[in-house]
């Protein structure tokens, strides 16, 4: 029987590439939920100016098609229900509506934050359809302003109560896509605060998901320093702050924190410029026993054979730059005593290299 793909669905997914599409253009970042549920968003939006993050990220929840309009089509609908007005009025983030119309080959847009916010009576009572005027047009030509609309956020919700709220959604182990704008939120709008690193990295301890693992380390890269990270006089974390995250890492990570970290290394890009490895291995960097640590995983019995890879060239790079003989060395044991593995050739390359240049670049 052929795989049928639903109208419908092609008709969303336009939607979706239309935004993506402006928001590339634009030089900003948009990331699409996958598999969300029928109330969680369908994005996000990563505002960036000159090649640098803004600290403004927003939800996006996407309609797209004919319907999504009234019936004389002088302006756009974003429909839902009782749930959805609860869930956008509640959300850690603020949230920008966008229906895009095939006929109009246009979208249009509303913050959905300030309408429920100016007509909190709808929540309960409704009707549950915003009425998005066709003058609110959202393009590259618009994006600017659209983009201004949405600046005052960065400081209304950098208050308490938005960071209460947030702490809040974080413990929701049920729901995955509230822990993601839970923890979104607390960068964007808290991370200048001290407290807000003690729960991002208690969270990467015990979180078991591995896409919000993914997110904590592109998070937790911003308490490390290299050349592909940029902040601006609007957008910074100060000094005491990070010293003080480098600090909770430093004393809160260990072997489990560790093989977390590792497990998340690309085999294609490895801890190279540019790679989430890159983001990685100063992480580990920063923890005090990091050389015995590294040891115990390569040696623990059920370590998988990328993890126990990545941990011995992490180790081996470490050692090369002050023992030689022993970073050789202890590639040769690798080789030895893991005949096995996939890596096993890699590390006879790494061994030979060390003994005929003296040096094995990583990172280039």
């Amino acid at each position: 029987m052929t795989t049928k793909w639903k109208k419908s669905k092609q008709t969303e997914n336009s939607g979706l590439l239309y935004v993506a599409s402006v928001v590339n253009d634009c030089s900003c970042i948009f990331n699409k939920v996958d598999g969300s549920n029928d109330i969680g968003l369908d994005g996000y939006l990563e505002f960036v100016e000159k090649e640098s993050v803004t600290g403004l990220c927003i939800g996006l929840q996407v309609k797209s098609g004919d319907s999504y309009q009234n019936q004389g089509q002088e302006y756009a609908v974003i429909k839902g229900d009782r749930d959805h007005f609860i869930y956008w009025s509640q959300h850690t983030l603020p949230i920008a509506g966008i229906a895009f119309i095939p006929t109009d080959n246009k979208a249009y847009w509303i913050d959905i934050t300030k309408f429920l916010k100016d007509n909190p009576s709808v929540i309960k009572d409704g009707p549950y359809a915003i009425h998005v005027s066709k003058d609110s047009i959202f393009d590259v030509s618009t994006f600017a302003s659209f983009y201004s609309s949405f600046l005052s956020y960065k400081t209304s919700f950098n208050k308490d109560w938005n960071f209460g709220r947030t702490l809040k959604s974080i413990v929701d182990f049920k729901n995955i896509n509230v822990r993601v704008d839970a923890l979104k939120a607390l960068f964007y709008f808290h991370r200048d605060q001290k407290e807000s690193w003690h729960y991002i990295i208690q969270q990467f301890r015990i979180e078991e998901d591995e896409g919000i693992q993914g997110l904590l380390i592109h998070i937790l890269k911003h308490v490390i320093s290299h050349g592909d990270i940029f902040w601006h006089k609007g957008n910074i974390v100060d000094d005491e702050t990070v010293d003080h995250a480098r600090t909770l890492v430093s004393k809160y990570f260990g072997i489990s924190e560790i093989e977390k970290l590792l497990y998340h290394i690309d085999d294609e890009t490895g801890i190279s410029r540019g790679s989430v490895g890159q983001n990685i291995y100063p992480l580990i960097d920063l923890i005090p026993d990091k050389v015995e640590m590294l040891k115990k995983i390569i040696t623990k019995p059920g370590t998988s054979d990328h993890v126990r890879s990545w941990a011995a060239i992490v180790l081996i790079d470490i050692l090369q730059r002050y023992d030689l003989e022993r970073a050789t060395n202890f590639a040769d044991s690798m080789v030895n005593n893991f005949p096995n593995s996939k890596h096993c050739e890699h590390f006879e390359l790494i061994r030979d290299t060390l003994r005929d240049h003296n040096y094995v670049d990583f990172t280039g």
